[in-house]
């Protein structure tokens, strides 16, 4: 039981390092991007907290979308260009 545990660990391992190495890190945000697009929600928002930052695919019509908590708890979302410019106002 525990080769065979070890065997489908090793698998797994296998299929993440081909994963990594196919897809590459395009959708990687660099800190400086990370900044810029948490800055513009915030902005945007006008209250609460970042708590992801996606950098969108070429199937996205954005380029950067960030989820922020608002102080009262609600979440939402906001779509940015590749300018850093919000695509969906929250007002």
């Amino acid at each position: 039981m525990k080769r065979l545990s070890n065997a489908v660990a090793s698998a797994g391992l296998v299929v993440a390092l081909l994963c990594t190495a196919a897809c590459g890190d395009d959708d990687e945000l660099t800190s400086d991007e990370r900044r810029q697009a948490s800055d513009a929600a915030l902005e945007d928002v006008g209250e609460g907290r970042v708590t992801e930052v996606e950098k969108g695919d070429g199937d996205d019509p954005y380029a950067y979308e960030v989820e922020v908590t608002l102080d009262n708890g609600n979440d939402v979302t906001v779509q940015l260009d590749d300018d850093f410019a919000v695509l969906n106002p929250s007002r």
